[in-house]
Formats: structure tokens, sequence, C-alpha cells
């Protein structure tokens, strides 16, 4: 991927702190908004440790994440502890777990939510 096209994602994903997280599988099709944050282009995600998302990514790990403007497609996992960013690290607790997603692709969306202005593959 051509570094200025990751910058651009980068920023974009830096300027929230939420956005709505969809999976599906064995729970049904779950959709939360859920709190994030992203090291570059990893994007790490904190659930409640009995959400239904957990339940659905045992056994298929393939999400889609929107916030106003973008959507993310990816795959996501069980975070490793030391990989979290350091300011979720002390805020871990019984009550959450942290999922990690390697995102396979961005998207930039008109401002009516229907329309996809631009598409970025990621390796």
């Amino acid at each position: 991927m051509l570094s200025h096209l990751k910058q651009r994602i980068i920023a974009v994903l830096a300027q929230t702190a939420q956005a709505a997280l969809a999976t599906s599988g064995a729970a049904g099709l779950q959709i939360s908004v859920c709190p994030y944050l992203n090291d570059e282009l990893k994007v790490f995600v904190r659930l409640h440790s009995q959400s239904e998302h957990l339940v659905n990514l045992e056994t298929q790990p393939d999400i889609v994440m929107t916030a106003d403007g973008w959507r993310l497609f990816g795959v996501a996992c069980a975070a490793v502890p030391e990989s979290v960013p350091l300011a979720w690290q002390t805020g871990q607790s019984a009550w959450s777990q942290v999922i990690e997603i390697a995102p396979s692709r961005f998207e930039f969306i008109e401002p009516d939510g229907a329309n996809i202005r631009e598409t970025i593959d990621i390796d």
C-alpha cells in the first residue's frame, strides 16, 4: 500500500473514538457501537466480556466497522495483551476484552451514507 493512502486511513481512524462494529455468526447478526483505538493500521476494539460479538468471532472472524464517512472491513482476533495500546492496558478489567482487527479494505463514504467515494485495499 502506498504510504500516503496509509496515512489518510490512519488520520481518519484517529478522528473518533467509537464506531459501529458488525459481526455475524452463531449468535446471529450483532451490531454495537464500541470504543476503539488504532495503532497505525491495527485497530483495537473493547468489548464487554459477555458480548455476543465474541461468540460470533469464535467461528467467523470477518467484521465490518463503520463511522461517519468511512467503513472498514477486516478480520478480528483476541488481542495479545502486550500488543494493546498502553492507554488501554491500564484500563483492562474483568468486564472487558480487547480484540485486534487486521483491516483488509477501507472505504470513504459520501456524506449521504449511500455512496462509496473511494475504496482502498489493504495488503
